[in-house]
């Protein structure tokens, strides 16, 4: 949780040094996103409008989002709110409503903005602004002293390093990783991402409302976590031209496990709720999983060419 610094102020419009970082995150996402375009052979035009249309998803799921969820949401639509993960949701599903009647333009244009997006969510992570952590031991790596001296988790600033070590872990792997060649694909990669920050939502201390006993930002996370390991579950079952019992029970473990990391959620055991869900991601999403199944692939293709 960045501390706000206004640097000045112009009518009444603050300009501060989390709004100028948020704008040059947002620049650069944008500037990362368009090249990927161009290399993919997407037109300019259309992966400019794609963007304004994530974009403007981005804003709109965000602000609803803050009043739906948020008991104490104070209604100005200017000024109100921090930036959640329903702004995350909004920005792709602004992606599928511009790409509505062609699923396979939305595909192409996902692979073009996810994995800038990824670094951009750190951003926003870092930068966010919002509700004080959980009270926590004094002298804490992560945490911050409020008002009245209390040391208080600092949630956000956790989570933000969490996916920028991920992406730093995926580029030495992908570097150095000879076998299994390791290739960095953007839905593993999302999928690793929300697993690392999920747990770590129970350090805030919150006034969203609540769904299962979950509350409801996390509940969100946790559903589309579900979503998305279920998504790579099947895209890897597709490529296996004979999977293993060890690949099924791997991935079949991994989805009933998150499912069960839902009661962690309901409260404040962040340590549970990464052994039930971070855990069982990684294991199902490791490269080293690869080698599971190379012995497997090979002898298919012995049959199949024989």
């Amino acid at each position: 949780m960045m501390p706000q610094i206004v640097l000045f102020s112009i009518g009444g419009l603050s300009v501060s040094v989390r709004g100028l970082l948020m704008l040059a995150s947002l620049s650069l996402f944008a500037f990362t996103a368009m090249q990927n375009a161009k290399r993919k052979g997407v037109k300019p035009e259309k992966a400019a409008c794609a963007l304004i249309c994530g974009l403007s998803g981005m804003v709109l799921l965000w602000k609803l989002g803050y009043f739906a969820a948020e008991k104490n949401a104070v209604k100005n639509v200017l000024s109100s709110g921090e930036m959640s993960f329903w702004g995350f949701l909004g920005f792709f599903a602004g992606l599928r409503l511009y790409c509505l009647k062609s699923a396979k333009a939305y595909r192409r244009l996902f692979h073009v903005t996810a994995p800038a997006f990824v670094p951009f969510a750190a951003a926003c992570c870092l930068l966010r602004d919002g509700a004080a952590g959980l009270p926590a031991f004094r002298g804490a790596l992560f945490s911050y002293s409020d008002a009245y001296g209390l040391s208080r988790w600092n949630a956000p600033l956790l989570q933000g390093t969490l996916i920028l070590l991920l992406l730093a872990a995926a580029y030495l792997l992908k570097r150095f990783l000879k076998k299994p060649t390791f290739k960095i694909s953007a839905l593993p990669l999302m999928t690793a991402a929300l697993s690392l920050i999920v747990p770590f939502e129970l350090m805030r201390d919150t006034s969203y409302r609540r769904w299962l006993g979950i509350p409801l930002e996390a509940f969100t996370m946790w559903i589309t976590l579900l979503a998305l390991y279920a998504a790579c579950a099947l895209k890897r079952l597709k490529s296996e031209q004979q999977p293993t019992g060890a690949f099924l029970s791997v991935r079949l473990y991994g989805f009933v496990s998150i499912l069960l990391g839902g009661f962690a959620l309901r409260g404040t055991h962040a340590i549970l709720a990464v052994l039930l869900i971070t855990l069982p991601v990684f294991a199902a999403l490791s490269p080293f999983d690869a080698c599971l199944h190379l012995k497997g692939r090979r002898k298919a293709r012995k049959r199949r060419f024989s």
